[in-house]
């Protein structure tokens, strides 16, 4: 499937709530609060602008664009699958819970180690 059908299955998942066979991970992300720059005012952009990657609204617009999506509507599917989702065009697009695990730590404790040989 392609990215706009993952935000538009994403939101019928969190429209389902509880009654959503994927609650568990939803739950997870209950409290996900990812801050997209589509969700800043005017006046954040002029302190960012000038720095890469200076095309900030580039979700917004291809959700406008290319899925015909509005924000009101389906903002909250759209920050999560940004912030979440995987894929490409020759493999497809999905939301993979085991990845949000690399996103994650508990206090001092790492639950990532990356080591490498020289």
């Amino acid at each position: 499937k392609d990215q706009c059908d993952c935000v538009y299955n994403l939101h019928i998942e969190l429209i389902k709530g509880k009654e959503s066979t994927i609650w568990p991970y939803l739950q997870t992300m209950s409290s996900y609060a990812p801050g997209q720059p589509m969700n800043w005012h005017d006046e954040a952009f002029e302190y960012v602008k000038q720095l890469p990657p200076y095309d900030y609204k580039r979700h917004l617009e291809w959700f406008k664009t290319d899925c015909r999506g509005n924000l009101e509507q389906y903002g909250r599917a759209l920050e999560l699958y940004i912030g979440r989702g995987v894929g490409d065009p020759n493999q497809g697009f999905a939301m993979v819970p085991i990845y949000d695990l690399f996103n994650h730590g508990n206090a001092n404790n790492h639950n990532t180690r990356i080591t490498y040989d020289f």
